[in-house]
């Protein structure tokens, strides 16, 4: 059962992946209504799944691992020669006017820009994130064993950002977004530790 939640979740991070414009393995993403069906199914499948055999903390884990893991492989799967890769259709043209060219094997120009946006953005957007847990979860900041998860979670969140800052079309796009989740973030974990101070 474990490894079928596991399965299912990766199925789901794939349809995902398959159904944005940036994906490089099919000459057309998916459709908006086959990426929502199909991912939501799988990813609902694979937490019933996984809910029968995990804890709900540990499946929080496996889950986010999941998609981080696959998330992360994803892209840089499409760089090997021997798999067919397409660039997507260019804007202002139909995908199904012409065929898509193969892609250039090597990275995209914005993608060091993207992978420093995840870097620091990514993290600073993951101990917000997890402060937020922290102080307005249960048992608020003093409960037992929460110092633990807390400090646990902030890895797991911190990659599946940055892995999806790749999923993003550039990297002016991924900083600015970023920054705006970074500052409600931020200001929500100011406005939650000035409640409970």
């Amino acid at each position: 059962m474990a490894l079928l939640s596991i399965v299912l979740i990766s199925v789901a991070a794939l349809v995902f992946y398959l159904g944005h414009p940036q994906q490089r393995f099919r000459p057309v993403p998916l459709s908006r209504q086959q990426t929502l069906a199909g991912g939501l199914f799988s990813l609902v499948a694979g937490l019933l799944a996984g809910a029968a055999v995990f804890s709900s903390l540990t499946l929080v884990f496996v889950c986010l691992i999941t998609l981080m893991t696959v998330w992360g492989l994803l892209p840089l799967l499409s760089l090997l020669p021997a798999l067919p890769s397409y660039r997507p259709a260019p804007r202002g043209r139909s995908a199904g006017t012409s065929r898509p060219e193969p892609a250039p094997l090597g990275l995209q120009p914005d993608w060091w820009q993207k992978s420093l946006v995840g870097l620091v953005g990514g993290y600073l957007l993951s101990v917000a994130l997890v402060g937020v847990f922290a102080w307005a979860g249960p048992g608020g900041i003093s409960a037992v064993g929460k110092v633990q998860f807390n400090m646990w979670l902030i890895t797991p969140l911190w990659l599946l950002l940055f892995s999806l800052v790749y999923l993003i079309p550039t990297g002016k796009q991924a900083l600015k977004w970023l920054l705006i989740a970074n500052l409600v973030v931020w200001q929500i974990l100011t406005i939650i530790r000035g409640m409970a101070g």
